[in-house]
């Protein structure tokens, strides 16, 4: 059994975020032998040590051969909660970077000032798209923040920071979220950004942020004001919770086009992989991860035949059983299910089956002549095509009952025979 250490992020007093620490500790361990070390990729990269790029990823894992072992690897853990991550960091630059599919945040700045987030793309991450706290003078500007699970931006007691020029669009829940739940952010300003098709595009529990600047405020695809003056402001404000925009823009019968580049996303949930399955058409249970869905099917040969469904239900019988039947006992048969979206992305995920037919286990003993006496009489007895199957299934808790089974019939066939 070995013991590893895990890299740490270096926050407060922990030890182990440098390599350095790393090796002091393996140092003063008696059978370091049986120690290893889990290497936590955004821990890494959190204390300080570059990954991005192939070439830095080198660097890297040479500096660790160097002062620790390779051969001291026993786990990579690439962790992938957060795209990218600043914590305590300043005056940096991230521009032109996607952050997709992350079980968290695409971008996370906690505790991060005077940092500048240009041309970025945040899409379909688990809960947020960008994930601010604690940061003050950061400027994020002309990023998509789009089609994220929760939240597109979400911000907690931050202040100052400048958001123009960003898409912030079809987020699942919020477009913008600004909490006060361990203190409240001030003079925050958002300015000529687009909110389009979020479920709510904002929330400012803060009420202390500023909404326009003194010429331009946002665009806002649910704003049902006009523009009687055609100069591109709506004559009403746009309200929402905790703030007001004055001076939203106005598009009259403009459509903001937003272009979702990402395949749609394919859970097979049953069948399982290599599952046996008989001749009865099997049923399926997908899920596909996806907020503009268009269509979704399936081929069990291989692309010959498509079948498009609307819910999980059972493999198309006529297309299963005329397959099953051209295969042999054991060959594998795979179930490949599709879905697009209204954008015209494809996904495709795949399960591999196993056909399982259960066959007559013993056959034979056929036009046999056997003599029998009984007392003084002999009497001939014939057992003519004589087959016996056995079609037995059995669960481990029943294996004893069925061996006993099989020993008796077994001795009832001995029986009839002389010498058996």
């Amino acid at each position: 059994m070995k013991i590893l250490l895990e890299t740490m992020a270096g926050q407060g007093t922990n030890l182990g975020s440098s390599l350095e620490e790393l090796q002091r500790i393996l140092n003063g361990v008696e059978n370091a032998e049986r120690m290893g070390i889990c290497l936590d990729t955004a821990h890494v990269f959190q204390s300080g040590y570059n990954l991005i790029g192939y070439q830095r990823y080198d660097d890297f894992m040479n500096l660790f051969d160097n002062i620790i072992g390779i051969d001291k690897i026993s786990v990579i853990h690439l962790n992938d909660s957060r795209g990218i991550e600043l914590q305590w960091s300043h005056n940096n630059l991230i521009s032109n970077n996607t952050a997709s599919f992350n079980r968290y945040i695409g971008y996370y700045l906690g505790y991060s000032d005077n940092n500048i987030l240009i041309d970025n793309v945040a899409l379909k991450n688990s809960v947020s798209g960008i994930h601010i706290i604690d940061s003050e003078n950061n400027k994020l500007l002309r990023n998509v923040v789009f089609c994220n699970f929760n939240d597109g931006i979400n911000m907690w007691q931050s202040s100052y920071n400048l958001f123009t020029e960003n898409i912030i669009s079809f987020n699942f829940d919020m477009g913008v979220y600004i909490d006060k739940q361990w203190g409240s952010g001030i003079n925050n300003i958002f300015y000529n950004n687009t909110f389009e098709g979020n479920r709510i595009n904002v929330v400012d529990r803060d009420a202390n942020d500023i909404w326009n600047n003194s010429v331009i405020g946002n665009y806002w695809g649910d704003y049902t004001g006009y523009d009687l003056d055609n100069d591109s402001i709506g004559d009403e404000p746009y309200f929402f919770l905790g703030g007001i925009d004055f001076l939203p823009i106005f598009k009259e019968d403009e459509i903001v086009e937003i272009i979702d580049k990402v395949d749609p996303i394919i859970t097979i949930i049953i069948p399982i992989i290599n599952e046996t399955v008989g001749r009865d058409a099997p049923s399926f249970n997908i899920y596909v991860n996806e907020k503009n869905l268009d269509l979704m099917w399936y081929t069990v040969d291989g692309g010959t035949n498509n079948v498009t469904f609307t819910e999980n239900g059972t493999i198309d019988k006529f297309l299963w059983e005329s397959l099953w039947d051209t295969l042999t006992n054991g060959d594998f048969i795979k179930l490949r299910f599709y879905a697009n979206d209204t954008s015209g992305n494809l996904g495709w995920a795949e399960v591999s089956v196993i056909k399982f037919e259960i066959l007559p286990a013993l056959s034979g003993f056929s036009n046999t002549k056997q003599k029998q006496k009984e007392g003084d009489k002999n009497v001939d007895s014939e057992v003519d095509s004589f087959t016996i199957g056995f079609i037995i299934v059995v669960s481990v808790s029943g294996l004893i009952s069925a061996l006993s089974f099989i020993r008796k019939c077994l001795k009832k066939i001995a029986s009839k025979f002389d010498g058996i």
